[in-house]
Parts: structure tokens; C-alpha cells; sequence
């Protein structure tokens, strides 16, 4: 069986677009979170992260932090990072638009319907065919 076969399949397609927990680690961001470092250097620790499965920011939330083959200041920086990337707060959502305002809605129609059932009613109708 070659590569070729093999069926990829992206578990990151069901998340929340957008969130945090989502973004992939890649030397991109480890850019951002070491500025002025080797790209040699990025792809290194990016390597190692990806053979102990840190594929996420998400992943990086693991009990066993302190064991990644990496030097101890990386991990105490990527580890605070990513957890502060996973507990930023979203941005809220926009508020909604106000409902209109009763002086806003104008009425153009006003349909009203009025029976009389009474017994004192003694007129035939002919709505009531059965007369009862």
C-alpha cells in the first residue's frame, strides 16, 4: 500500500472556525512568538512539536508540558502563549438590531370581526344552516 492510498482526513473541519484552540502551530507563529530567530531553528521546534503531536495550539494543553524534548525557556514560552491564546475570550458578537418601536410601526389596516350569540337573538342567519 503506498501513500498514495491513504485517506487524510482533517479533524480540524468540525471545530470552530476561528477559535484559538484551532490555530496550527507552525513556524509562522512560533515567528510571532520568537522574533529574530533562525527559520532553521522555527522548523526545528516546530518538528519536534509535531512528533509529540503539539499539531494545534489546542494540543499544547497537556499535563505533560515539561517533558518535550525542547529547551526549558521554548516551552515555558510556547506553554503561557498557548494558554493565553486559549483563554483570550472571543470578541463578543455584535448586538442585535432593537426590535421597532411601537411609535415606529405605522398600522395601515385593522380588520375586526363582531358576532353577536346571544340568546336574545331571534333573526335567522344564513351562516347558520342547521339553525341551531
Amino acid at each position: 500500500m503506498s501513500n498514495a492510498d491513504w485517506l487524510v482526513v482533517d479533524d480540524a473541519s468540525d471545530a470552530a472556525p476561528g477559535s484559538a484552540g484551532e490555530t496550527p502551530v507552525d513556524v509562522e507563529l512560533l515567528s510571532t512568538m520568537f522574533p529574530g530567530k533562525a527559520a532553521a531553528k522555527l522548523r526545528e521546534w516546530v518538528a519536534v512539536l509535531h512528533k509529540e503531536e503539539v499539531e494545534r495550539v489546542g494540543d499544547g494543553n497537556r499535563p505533560d508540558w515539561d517533558a518535550l524534548p525542547l529547551p526549558a525557556a521554548v516551552r515555558a514560552t510556547l506553554h503561557a502563549r498557548f494558554s493565553e491564546m486559549l483563554d483570550a475570550k472571543p470578541a463578543p458578537p455584535p448586538p442585535a438590531p432593537s426590535p421597532a418601536e411601537p411609535s415606529d410601526a405605522l398600522i395601515t389596516q385593522l380588520d375586526c370581526v363582531v358576532l353577536d350569540v346571544s340568546c336574545s337573538m331571534t333573526a335567522r342567519s344564513t351562516m347558520d344552516a342547521l339553525k341551531t
